[in-house]
């Protein structure tokens, strides 16, 4: 009940009604004043427009109107804050409400707050009453030489930043390459290579086959090898199986028929050769072939 009482007699005491009669503001407790930051701003600047009421006793004791944003000329509102605060002076309790205007210039030249009204309504004489904030003339200009400087300054920090992170990106996509590249087995890294010979001919295709078995060979066995017929490579391999060398000697000797007898090798025997030293490599480098 006493929530709708109150709501009513602010409804009407507050609702603008032309020609309704006020108590004259110079004799009411409550006090206003209103000020700005500076009388001028520079662009990237901000203003702050501050509203301050104060009255003797209990925040109760009056009734404010909810304050709307004043009107402006070449400003723009950037945000709004409104602060309670109570204090006491030679013994007297007192209530401050404070209404700050957070305004950002929109284009260098003169700038103004408009004209704002507060209404409020005195619960203990019961009379309502308004204050009007006066206007203000600001003047923005142009940012200063000093701080142009400084916005390239911090530009440039901005571009050398992101070339920075660029270039850590960069080596983090390439890192993985080199590192993949590193952990390899040679059977992988040797089918690798056998993959690019489907596009040669017959000849040329088992010439670089037996290049990569060569090398291959080399690597696991860590003998030198290059330049030995195919029986002094074959005599080599201690070490392999009697199936693994029985291939490597079918591979070898097919790639040295390609290079002393080419007309009796035909794309589907070279094909086949690959194809026999790819299985050879597996299940090492089986993963790869898949």
């Amino acid at each position: 009940m006493k929530k709708a009482v109150i709501s009513l007699i602010f409804s009407i005491c507050l609702n603008p009604i032309y020609g309704w009669p006020q108590t004259n503001s110079q004799t009411a407790e409550i006090q206003i004043s209103a000020q700005i930051s500076s009388p001028s701003i520079r662009m990237g600047d901000t203003l702050a427009y501050i509203i301050t009421l104060t009255w003797p006793g209990e925040q109760g004791r009056y009734l404010i109107e909810e304050l709307a944003p004043p009107l402006l000329e070449n400003l723009h509102l950037l945000g709004t804050k409104t602060e309670l605060s109570f204090f006491q002076e030679n013994r007297t309790n007192y209530t401050r409400k404070e209404y700050k205007f957070q305004l950002a210039a929109d284009s260098i030249g003169p700038a103004r707050i408009e004209v704002l009204t507060i209404n409020y309504y005195d619960t203990k004489t019961d009379n309502s009453d308004s204050f009007v904030a006066s206007a203000y003339e600001v003047k923005v200009k142009a940012t200063s030489p000093a701080g142009q400087r400084f916005l390239w300054f911090l530009l440039a920090v901005a571009i050398l930043l992101a070339l920075g992170y660029v270039l850590r990106l960069y080596r983090k996509i390439k890192k993985p390459t080199a590192d993949s590249s590193a952990t390899k087995t040679l059977e992988q890294r040797a089918l690798e290579k056998a993959s690019n010979l489907s596009g040669e001919d017959a000849k040329n295709a088992l010439t670089q086959l037996k290049d990569i078995v060569i090398e291959y060979l080399e690597s696991k066995t860590g003998q030198n090898l290059t330049g030995k017929t195919t029986n002094e490579i074959l005599a080599s391999l201690d070490g392999f199986e009697n199936g693994k060398r029985e291939t490597l000697r079918q591979v070898l000797e097919e790639c040295d028929q390609a290079r002393f007898n080419p007309g009796l090798t035909g794309q589907n025997l070279a094909k086949a050769t690959v194809e026999k030293f790819n299985k050879l490599l597996e299940p090492e480098g089986k993963e790869l072939v898949e």
